[in-house]
């Protein structure tokens, strides 16, 4: 990638790059061609660096804060090129009691918002270290991985105001769109949310999002340039021809109420497919989801996979399976999100079978580009598969083909590094 030598980048996001995590694999993506140099990151989790595509961390968390309330001294963490832990599978550093407190905290309730945000406010992250590492690295431009806590927002437009630098503002999930019927905390949670982002949005060259239709809208909310841009996904190392594979598989995390569509195909599965199983990896730790993903109900759990195993496991699968939930609430958290595994997936040349609901961006994605098998019902699953296995491959050979085709348009690497490298020097210039 043809990159300017001027460009700084310092990344503001909650969580750190990984190639373990979703978000992390997301932040991979969008800097897997600028040189590790020239980006620093500064990330709020309590996460440890297990990737060298940048060699330069500052880290606060929430323990961090709530502790230097009482202390009054600012507690962080600095990390070079020497402490980063390439062969960690699992980057976080909260186990036991901490991470069971930290998952309770992270609940998307509006109670848990403002106590969190109130603990960032209390507490000391603006201290004269961050200034000054800040200040060493010089950046002059900020990458802003936006979530739905005010506190992120605070602190990238802080930082930006303070060091007279732009910002990309990057939004790979909806928070910004009014939700009917909330409570009086909720709407103080949001009003305070979408006045940060309209502050960081007034400092921003350039808002990035994933799908067309949050583009269009989000164009009526903030008047900043606004692009799409779509995860990155790199070719399939271990991808085999179609008649080679076997099995149907699920990876990826089961939040946002994904196990009530998989317990469905489950259970279809084992009702008119006994011999078969949906294989699933994930490194969801919830013990009542690990007692029903059983052979009972249609299921093999494998638990957490690594990267590479990730990519071994869809690319050699014969079915990759692609869920989302029907309920409005769950309808609402998704209706623009564009899953990290899309891209996986449709680079992986097994036949994606989608169960969801038509109309948030995700399925539509897919089913507007016949890349996947897409279900009406679970029923249809076994059915799909068994048909599919025996050799009636004619419609999984034209999705196959159109996921690949689809991957090389908008998920292409090369193509997505030319194109925030271009966002980058619009807004340093």
């Amino acid at each position: 990638m043809a990159e300017r030598e001027e460009q700084h980048i310092l990344v503001i996001s909650h969580n750190i790059f990984s190639p373990v995590t979703a978000m992390g694999k997301s932040l991979m993506s969008m800097f897997s061609g600028v040189r590790r140099e020239n980006i620093a990151q500064l990330f709020f989790h309590s996460e440890i660096p297990t990737s060298d595509i940048c060699t330069n961390y500052f880290r606060i968390t929430d323990e961090n804060v709530l502790k230097s309330i009482f202390t009054r001294k600012p507690l962080y963490r600095i990390y070079g090129s020497d402490d980063i832990k390439k062969k960690t599978v699992n980057p976080r550093t909260d186990t036991g009691i901490k991470a069971r407190i930290y998952q309770m905290a992270r609940k998307k309730t509006a109670l848990n918002y403002l106590v969190r945000d109130l603990g960032w406010k209390m507490g000391i992250w603006n201290s004269a270290e961050l200034n000054r590492w800040v200040s060493n690295f010089s950046p002059n431009v900020i990458f802003f991985a936006s979530g739905d806590y005010v506190f992120s927002y605070r602190i990238a437009y802080v930082i930006s105001k303070k060091f007279g630098i732009p910002i990309v503002f990057w939004c790979c999930d909806d928070y910004y769109i009014r939700r009917k019927k909330k409570s009086l905390l909720d709407k103080i949670h949001y009003n305070s949310l979408m006045k940060w982002a309209r502050l960081v949005s007034e400092r921003s060259k350039e808002m990035i999002v994933i799908s067309d239709k949050m583009k269009k809208d989000y164009s009526e909310i903030f008047k900043c340039s606004i692009t799409v841009l779509r995860i990155s996904a790199e070719e399939n190392p271990f991808s085999i021809p179609f008649d080679k594979r076997n099995g149907i598989v699920y990876v990826g995390g089961l939040g946002v109420n994904r196990m009530a569509p998989i317990m469905e195909l489950g259970r279809e599965m084992k009702k008119q497919a006994p011999s078969q199983y949906i294989d699933v990896y994930s490194n969801d730790k919830n013990s009542e989801i690990k007692a029903i993903l059983t052979e009972e109900n249609g299921f093999r759990f494998h638990g957490e996979a690594s990267a590479e195993e990730v990519s071994q496991i869809i690319g050699k699968a014969k079915f990759v399976l692609y869920t989302e939930a029907f309920d409005d609430k769950s309808k609402q958290r998704t209706r623009y999100s564009l899953s990290t595994k899309i891209g996986e997936s449709l680079r992986s040349g097994a036949c994606i079978i989608a169960y969801g609901p038509r109309d948030i961006s995700s399925i539509e994605y897919i089913a507007d580009a016949d890349a996947a098998i897409i279900l009406k019902s679970a029923a249809e699953l076994p059915q799909t598969v068994t048909d599919n296995s025996a050799g009636g491959c004619e419609k999984c050979t034209r999705c196959i083909n159109n996921a690949l085709a689809l991957a090389e348009i908008n998920h292409d690497r090369r193509k997505n590094e030319e194109a925030i490298n271009t966002i980058f020097e619009s807004a340093i210039s």
